[in-house]
């Protein structure tokens, strides 16, 4: 006979007993479900909602992309989360931060449920890392590099150097292997500035974050890892998560009013 002791704790675990997290993101995205439930504590799930995209890694793309979020956090209320997380980095930027900030504040108000981005999370890891002049590396064509570094600049942040791959179509924005992302963030990286973000959800940048750090000597941010982070906060779970850098290790101090 199977122990009822173990079982309930599996059932806990998969009903997310510290935390049930509903995700955003394009039909696109290949890595948010690999890799967050590896990453996250015990006791953290996720669940998806995507968002279907046709087109390519451009401006309007995204927009038309990002109209379906509302109808995407309802959906993912009905599941009883504790968390809605928008999950593309580059829609949130298109648009500005001040659309950002009223996106959080529709889809918390429509659904009743605590709402936050990864563009937000970043803003606040960099704060938290007291990362000001960040070099700016992402898989971006160039139009939506100059979008993001217009985001971070309105945010507070001087972009002190920035590099985009290039990268037009929304499948091959998971193709840059790690090691290449190293090595492009190094080429990157210039002595004024204070920290790195390699932002897009889709880019395998978490892998290399810690190494990155201890190479550099300065803090790294990437979308992935910020994204995390802003979950964990946003759940009170305060568990140090080793090997992807000091945002995740527990250098940073938590989100305020998250104590």
């Amino acid at each position: 006979m199977a122990d009822q002791g173990a079982n309930s704790t599996w059932n806990d675990e998969i009903l997310g007993w510290r935390g049930r997290v509903g995700l955003i993101f394009p039909t696109t995205n290949l890595l948010l479900e690999t890799a967050l439930p590896r990453l996250a504590p015990s006791g953290v799930t996720f669940h998806s909602a995507r968002l279907r995209i046709s087109g390519g890694a451009d401006a309007e793309t995204l927009r038309r992309m990002a109209e379906r979020a509302f109808d995407a956090a309802r959906d993912l209320a009905e599941a009883r989360v504790d968390l809605i997380t928008y999950c593309c980095t580059a829609s949130s930027f298109v648009e500005g931060q001040q659309h950002d900030l009223e996106m959080i504040e529709r889809i918390t108000a429509e659904t009743g449920i605590p709402c936050i981005t990864t563009m937000q999370s970043i803003t606040f890891a960099l704060d938290a890392l007291a990362i000001r002049k960040p070099a700016l590396v992402s898989p971006y064509v160039e139009q939506l590099e100059k979008l993001e570094i217009r985001y971070l600049e309105k945010a507070g942040f001087d972009v002190v150097a920035s590099s985009a791959m290039g990268v037009c179509d929304l499948i091959a924005l998971h193709d840059p292997i790690p090691g290449d992302i190293y090595r492009h963030a190094r080429r990157t990286l210039i002595d004024e500035a204070d920290g790195i973000l390699i932002s897009c959800n889709a880019l395998r940048a978490h892998m290399i974050a810690g190494i990155l750090e201890r190479d550099s000597g300065r803090p790294v941010v990437t979308s992935l890892t910020a994204t995390l982070w802003g979950i964990l906060r946003a759940l009170k779970v305060c568990e140090p998560i080793a090997g992807y850098g000091r945002l995740l290790a527990g250098f940073a101090p938590p989100l305020a009013g998250s104590a």
